[in-house]
């Protein structure tokens, strides 16, 4: 819940030239999960040397060779049952030594993977047979050791990243960005002063709302608070809620702030302290 820096770039900079931005900022022993849209070798070659740490889905296509410098095809990753976590070298040119980590899914998300795949509307996409083998697991790659990761546990950490997509929703849906900087917006000023404002008041929201009851409501009346929530209510209720006392605000979020019971699926907040993510 702390944000160690922020740029605006232009939508035409996509992720994949932003994939070496954050490198600066990387410390030892770092841990950097990393969405497949940044998927780059050389980058994680350079998280590497920086004694960094990564974790990444693998991106479909990208030239795998087995220990020895032998190119190896998906079929004989596949010929192994259950989940395979072995090492491999990555890369046409860059050959990365890197750990595979790839878990099967259950035979309903198989199903609707494939039918996406054959409805996709890209038709000179033309998928093969091995894409389709590729379809049934979900395939992750990093430098992490297995002693210290298992591959089970490499999935629950990527899982953590959807925390950032929440964050992404709030901005937009919650906070109302996207009504904010309408079509007639075009005053490159009047853009990045509202984004900068919005920012700052989710960074307040947070660490002053957020992150100052979460832990109290939680024990005291078993229910986790939700950002996107919160960013729902105090939005339309500013003003009154700037004059609650502590303890008002506080029932107010309880009340109307917290995510619903569900017996289906943890929520992030769930999740996260069940891992113990934030021990």
């Amino acid at each position: 819940m702390r944000w160690l820096d922020i740029g605006l770039k232009p939508f035409t900079s996509n992720d994949q030239s932003a994939c070496r931005t954050l490198l600066p900022l990387l410390k030892k022993n770092d841990l950097l999960v990393r969405d497949l849209g940044y998927f780059a070798v050389d980058a994680f070659r350079q998280i590497e040397q920086q004694g960094a740490f990564y974790i990444s889905r693998l991106r479909y296509g990208v030239t795998l060779y087995n220990i020895k410098g032998e190119l190896i095809s998906w079929k004989q990753l596949c010929r192994q049952k259950g989940t395979i976590d072995e090492m491999v070298l990555a890369g046409l040119n860059q050959k990365l030594k890197m750990r595979i980590v790839m878990i099967p899914l259950p035979q309903q998300n198989i199903v609707e993977r494939i039918r996406k795949a054959k409805t996709d509307r890209d038709k000179r996409l033309n998928h093969s047979k091995d894409y389709y083998l590729w379809l049934r697991y979900n395939v992750f790659i990093t430098n992490v050791a297995e002693d210290v990761l298992t591959a089970t546990q490499i999935k629950q950490v990527y899982k953590v990243r959807w925390q950032i997509e929440i964050l992404f929703k709030t901005w937009k849906s919650s906070l109302g960005l996207q009504k904010m900087l309408h079509d007639r917006c075009t005053n490159l000023n009047r853009i990045e002063t509202s984004i900068y404002l919005m920012l700052m008041f989710f960074c307040l929201v947070i660490q002053h709302i957020y992150m100052h009851y979460y832990k109290e409501i939680q024990y005291l009346c078993k229910k986790h608070l939700s950002i996107m929530k919160i960013c729902n209510y105090i939005r339309p209720n500013l003003r009154t809620a700037i004059g609650f006392s502590p303890q008002k605000l506080k029932q107010a979020l309880t009340k109307y702030c917290c995510y619903e019971k569900r017996n289906d699926r943890l929520n992030m907040a769930q999740f996260i302290l069940n891992n113990n993510f934030l021990a």
